[in-house]
Formats: structure tokens, C-alpha cells, sequence
């Protein structure tokens, strides 16, 4: 029951048809590791999002791309919106850490797996390039900070030649050029006031 009452419906259809399909192509037990590290990944986002009193959607699982909740309204400033992007990679920190030991005194490498899985996860998403956390995170600072996401996205792209990553570098680097058509706006604004 609380399960069901911490899982909407959609989170839970949308994450059994995700357990599912990696269970398919990398059996049970990998697939059950990966939606726990994402899962609770994505439940760091939502109790940040609670914490500073905005509406989120469920988090929906999409198949082969990760998961994601939705923001009914936006945060109100660069502080916020890094604290709701942050905590994503912190609760994946926290869902993995108790493998070490686990690897440690089983010796067992489905532990080892999980520990690189989830440090992997959470490295990927903290590339500072919008969509990926990293990326709302360096926003806050710069979003020059962009050009270091995209390279690295671009290189990862060739050498692995990812569908995924291909994507994510296309919206990064459509996001970075719509961003800084704002901000020269904003400066020939400037300008023009003055």
C-alpha cells in the first residue's frame, strides 16, 4: 500500500513496461538494478521540488532514454533551480552506495555492477549541457559553461556513436544557441536603453 500510495499509476505502468523491456535484452536482474538506480534518481528531484512547494508530475519512465518528472511551474531562481537539478545525482549517490559494502563482503560482481552503473549514471547526468542535470546545475553559473557539455557530448557521440547522446547533443546545442540569442537581445536592449 504505500508503494501504490508513493507510486501514481503512470509511474508505476510506465516503470513495469521499462523493468520489462531491459529485462528482455539484460535479464531480470540488471533491469530491476537500473529502474531502483533511476527510480530513486528521479525521486531526488521530486522531494527537492516538494521542499520548495512546486507542483511535479509522477515520474514517467521512458523506455531506452532514462525518466523523468515534469514541472507544473518553474523555480524562481538560478539557486532553486541548481538545488532541484542537484538532488537528482545525490539521492543516485545515496541508492548506490550501499553496494560497496554488499561487493565487499559477497565479492559477488553484480554488486560491482551496480556501483559502476550508478556512478555512470550519475557522471552522464551531471555533463553540464541542458537537458541533463549537469546542465540546469552549470546554468546557474554560466551557461558558457555549455560549450564544455556539448564538446564532451559530441566526442562521446563519435566515439560510441549513441542515438541517445546524438539526441541529447542536438537539444543541448539548440537550447545553448536559443539562450544566447536571448542574451544578445538582452545586450543590444542594454545598449538601446542607455
Amino acid at each position: 500500500l504505500v508503494i501504490l500510495k508513493v507510486l501514481k499509476l503512470q509511474t508505476l505502468i510506465s516503470m513495469a513496461i521499462y523493468l520489462w523491456m531491459y529485462a528482455l535484452i539484460y535479464g531480470w536482474k540488471f533491469a530491476a538494478a537500473f529502474v531502483y538506480l533511476i527510480f530513486i534518481h528521479e525521486m531526488g528531484h521530486t522531494y527537492a521540488a516538494r521542499r520548495l512547494k512546486l507542483p511535479v508530475s509522477p515520474a514517467i519512465f521512458i523506455p531506452f532514454v532514462g525518466a523523468a518528472i515534469s514541472m507544473k511551474e518553474m523555480p524562481k531562481s538560478a539557486k532553486d533551480e541548481a538545488y532541484l537539478a542537484y538532488m537528482g545525482p545525490v539521492f543516485g549517490l545515496l541508492a548506490f552506495l550501499p553496494a560497496f559494502p554488499l561487493y565487499f563482503y559477497t565479492e559477488d560482481p553484480f554488486w560491482a555492477l551496480v556501483i559502476f552503473l550508478g556512478g555512470l549514471l550519475n557522471l552522464f547526468n551531471l555533463i553540464p549541457i541542458t537537458p541533463l542535470d549537469g546542465g540546469r546545475i552549470a546554468a546557474g553559473i554560466s551557461t558558457k559553461l555549455w560549450a564544455v557539455g556539448l564538446i564532451i557530448l559530441i566526442g562521446y557521440s563519435l566515439y560510441t556513436f549513441n542515438i541517445l547522446a546524438i539526441i541529447i547533443t542536438i537539444i543541448g546545442a539548440i537550447q545553448w544557441y536559443k539562450i544566447y540569442k536571448q542574451q544578445k537581445n538582452l545586450v543590444e536592449d542594454e545598449k538601446e536603453v542607455t
